[in-house]
């Protein structure tokens, strides 16, 4: 079988054990929206990735998971560092600069618990660390034996942005679209090149944990209120691509040119990136 044949095979199956992991560890929330569910969905998640992309390791590729940079890494300042002004940067630009409002959600203080559970251990911490060990571990390793690293920054980071239209709602348009594919390749370029510069995953999802609790789970930006989140800042004008239309700050101008700076970096500090 042709090598790259092989490798997109592979992938398939990487994305199918994604896909399975998570509604796996999901139909706990479905049966009960407490703190707790919260907290074991997020273990069921994380436990049944690993499991799963061991077995692959094990069984299809004979590597063990610290070749898919599953290990310890040094020098934490710069990460836990990026990982608060990410967001702090963003956040600040929308609250002092473009016109809004700022509404909290009420609620007793068991809503609340479960609403900051839910973007802790949910958005926050069970997505960033199953992605990223999916697609920054698993599948990046995968196209990067078969045709180096420069590829394997691409490929699973179109993969990464593609997999998130599934996330797409009724009244999203084609810019929405748009907007959602090329954030998300951005993205997912930005983690790469942060898991080559470390070495490690753990700063990858470090960062992600971070960014998802804070943005869309503790706060939500944007033209529409969020049941979710627990502060709402409704933006009083919906300027599309500077605030993300109807995805939210997440694909926003400030954010996308917050992302590529953090990948300017890595290239120019790249002592740890080896394309080839």
């Amino acid at each position: 079988m042709n090598k790259n044949v092989k490798t997109g095979l592979y992938i398939l199956i990487g994305l199918a054990g994604f896909f399975i992991t998570s509604i796996l560890s999901s139909i706990i929330i479905l049966i009960s929206q407490t703190f707790i569910s919260y907290v074991i969905q997020m273990v069921l998640s994380i436990l049944l990735s690993i499991l799963f992309v061991k077995i692959l390791c094990k069984k299809f590729h004979h590597i063990e998971l610290i070749d898919l940079r599953i290990c310890k890494f040094s020098n934490a300042l710069p990460w836990v560092l990026c990982s608060i002004l990410l967001p702090l940067l963003v956040l600040l630009f929308f609250i002092l600069i473009i016109p809004g409002n700022f509404k909290y959600t009420e609620g007793n203080i068991a809503e609340i618990i479960n609403k900051i559970g839910f973007a802790v251990f949910c958005i926050g911490i069970s997505t960033a660390v199953t992605e990223e060990l999916w697609f920054r571990g698993y599948i990046m390793k995968l196209v990067e034996k078969s045709s180096g690293k420069t590829i394997s920054i691409i490929v699973p980071a179109i993969i990464f942005s593609i997999l998130h239209i599934i996330n797409i709602r009724v009244e999203y348009n084609t810019l929405d679209v748009l907007l959602l594919i090329i954030n998300g390749t951005i993205v997912g370029i930005m983690f790469a090149l942060i898991v080559y510069k470390s070495n490690s995953i753990w700063p990858a999802i470090i960062i992600h944990i971070i960014w998802n609790s804070v943005i869309g789970g503790i706060i939500h930006i944007g033209i529409n209120e969020s049941e979710v989140a627990l502060f709402n800042f409704i933006l009083e004008k919906d300027m599309k691509i500077i605030t993300g239309g109807n995805i939210g700050i997440e694909v926003s101008l400030p954010a996308t040119i917050a992302y590529i700076f953090v990948i300017l970096i890595c290239i120019k500090y790249k002592s740890n990136i080896y394309v080839t």
